[in-house]
């Protein structure tokens, strides 16, 4: 996650700095409450909505799916997407 971290660094302020603990919450939340058939739109749709709820620059996400396919321990994707602002 990219997220300037230069207020959270010279206060050395932990209510200034990204709340790890939350976004990981959101994330099992996100995953538990939605359904995607597809990995890639699993990705992009959270992906945004990390981005906006925590006001990120910049995500880059990969998604692994174990069994996939037999021959594989995994496949998956990876995706980095940007903010359209700056935050």
């Amino acid at each position: 996650m990219e997220h300037d971290n230069r207020v959270p660094a010279e206060t050395d302020d932990l209510a200034k700095t990204l709340d790890y603990e939350a976004i990981s919450n959101y994330i099992l939340a996100f995953c538990a409450e939605r359904q995607f058939e597809l990995i890639e739109t699993l990705a992009e749709h959270l992906v945004g909505e990390l981005i906006g709820k925590f006001k990120l620059n910049a995500v880059t996400l990969t998604l692994r799916k174990p069994g996939a396919v037999a021959s594989a321990q995994a496949v998956g994707v990876k995706i980095h997407r940007k903010s359209a602002v700056t935050y």
